[in-house]
């Protein structure tokens, strides 16, 4: 039983990094039966930290933290300093989701002292990339482009590409938020670059979506719908659906910009129906209100 759950486990995680919500939360459910019953914490701490993983992407913020606080509480149970500073990473990130600023600056702090006592220096980076997405959602960029020369430089000395790519495509974000371009182009080639060296289609998807916002703002029409097209396959290749209705929001923007209506409403429609699929009825809504904004315009 404990090999069967350690399978149902990895199946677990492999259905959530390819986005099949469902049958990941199932292949868990299964999992952490099997860890209880032959009286494995650890192993069913692993399975409520993945459990909080996809609860937060799939924004079930209730749950997420439910699923963080017990595997929390068995990691300290069995002593597993690691498994602790990773779950106290994911639980920052859900507070930053969530607006939380100084409870997600607090989780990170805790979780960078723990990475740090066990000598991780991987778990460290991924804790000031989220800390560089925290300070730049904050308008703090001083202190984000910190936090994310440093993320780069563990990253870099691990030789961990992926997570030097996701590095890459936070400052990308923030310069494009700063209004600096060309740096913002820049990282996110460098980012796009090493996403596809370590295969990764997801990770490029979203640089995508990020590069199809940039030329969007820029009024370069043709470059933002050939970068949004390009991740909206993408997503569609790795069954991403989240990712999928974020870009049919962006090319519905897109083309509501042009004046194209009839196609940023379906595009509209279309996110808004995925979104609605996945439970994420507030971002559903408000999909659908843009195509309602475009229905009483006419």
């Amino acid at each position: 039983r404990l090999g069967e759950a350690n399978v149902l486990r990895g199946l677990g995680e492999l259905e959530r990094l390819l986005g099949r919500h469902d049958q990941a939360r199932e292949a868990f459910a299964e999992a952490r039966a099997l860890f209880r019953a032959v009286e494995n914490r650890l192993g069913e701490a692993n399975v409520l930290s993945g459990l909080g993983e996809l609860e937060r992407m799939l924004d079930r913020h209730d749950q997420a933290r439910e699923a963080y606080a017990e595997a929390r509480t068995l990691f300290r149970a069995v002593e597993n300093r690691l498994g602790e500073a990773n779950v106290l990473r994911g639980l920052g990130e859900l507070e930053r989701l969530l607006g939380r600023h100084d409870q997600a600056r607090e989780a990170f702090a805790e979780a960078r002292a723990l990475f740090r006592a066990v000598e991780n220096r991987l778990g460290e980076a991924n804790v000031l990339s989220g800390l560089g997405e925290l300070e730049r959602m904050l308008d703090r960029h001083d202190q984000a482009r910190e936090a994310y020369a440093e993320a780069r430089a563990l990253f870099r000395a691990v030789e961990n590409r992926l997570g030097e790519a996701n590095v890459l495509r936070g400052l990308g974000e923030l310069e494009r938020k700063l209004g600096r371009h060309d740096q913002a182009r820049e990282a996110f080639a460098e980012a796009r670059a090493l996403f596809r060296a370590v295969e990764d289609r997801l990770g490029e998807a979203n640089v995508l979506r990020g590069l199809g916002d940039l030329e969007r703002m820029l009024g370069r029409h043709d470059q933002a719908r050939e970068a949004f097209t390009e991740a909206l396959t993408l997503f569609r290749a790795v069954e991403d659906r989240l990712g999928k209705a974020n870009v049919l929001r962006g090319l519905g923007d897109l083309e509501r910009m042009l004046g194209r209506h009839d196609q940023a409403r379906k595009n509209y429609y279309q996110a808004a129906h995925v979104y609605e699929t996945l439970g994420m009825e507030d971002r559903g809504r408000s999909a659908l209100k843009s195509a309602e904004a475009l229905d009483s315009q006419e």
